[in-house]
């Protein structure tokens, strides 16, 4: 059905009278049809497009730095009673000639491999650059041998070296101890593990204490001038000679130096 609007012009066509007569005279009348009513239809206007909002852009991430921290190195020294960092200790002298790196000592007295696999998770989060590991004087003879131990050790440190950390590994120091059986035991072992980290290929360095002509041989643990009790070195800043730590310091900081160089 057509719908009108009042606005739309209408034509009426209209029909004249015909001149035309009917067959009684009559002029005939031919009546008007109804008006037809023609509507003018206008064309439907095409819709405007709807204007589509342009998409916000995502803010540009925030560059972050590829340096850890403040970008210092980080080292970690690992070990047993003999590598605690404190001022007359080798690590203790390390730290405080190296004030341009982030300096972490973690060992811990009585320590063993077995102790250092279970801090391991807390190492790794330091995010260290290297790890020094100096172990053997507590757990070394209750190995079956050699090989065993250094198997122990050596799945330890690849599992540092994993996260791309350089590892540094020292050989094991003589001992002379009221149980004559177990440093005599000690002793032998720790010339075969000395020998097979001198050949290690797992490792990025070594710092070969027991090669040292005054800290490294069996009856050196007798001298009370380098070791206090047949174990332990004697502290740096005692004024006995240089003392057992300071020739460890010797022996440990130029290897240590060198491979830092490397590290970035």
């Amino acid at each position: 059905m057509l719908k009108f609007r009042s606005s739309l012009p209408i034509v009426l066509i209209t029909t004249l009278v015909s001149g035309c007569r009917s067959d009684d005279g009559a002029p005939a009348i031919s009546a008007s049809p109804p008006p037809v009513a023609v509507v003018a239809l206008q064309p439907t206007p095409t819709p405007s497009p709807t204007a589509t909002a342009s998409p916000t852009p995502p803010p540009a991430p925030t560059p972050t730095s590829s340096v850890k921290g403040d970008g210092k190195i980080v080292l970690v020294t690992e070990g047993d009673s003999i590598s605690i960092t404190w001022g007359g200790n080798y690590t203790g002298m390390y730290k405080a000639a190296r004030p341009d790196i982030v300096f972490h000592g973690k060992a811990v007295g009585g320590s063993g491999i077995r102790n250092l696999e279970t801090r391991l998770p807390t190492i790794l989060a330091l995010e260290p650059d290297m790890v020094t590991i100096f172990i053997g004087a507590n757990d070394l003879a209750s190995y079956e041998n050699a090989s065993a131990y250094l198997m122990a050790l050596r799945s330890y440190i690849e599992k540092i070296k994993a996260t791309g950390a350089k590892v540094v590994i020292a050989t094991v120091l003589p001992q002379q101890l009221t149980d004559v059986n177990r440093s005599a035991k000690h002793n032998v072992m720790r010339k075969e593990l000395a020998n097979f980290l001198r050949q290690a290929t797992w490792v990025d360095g070594l710092v070969d204490f027991a090669a040292d002509p005054e800290m490294g041989p069996d009856e050196a643990a007798l001298n009370k001038a380098l070791y206090t009790d047949g174990l332990h070195p004697t502290d740096g800043t005692h004024g006995v000679g240089e003392g057992g730590q300071v020739k460890l310091y010797r022996v440990f900081k130029p290897v240590v130096d060198q491979l830092l160089k490397d590290v970035r």
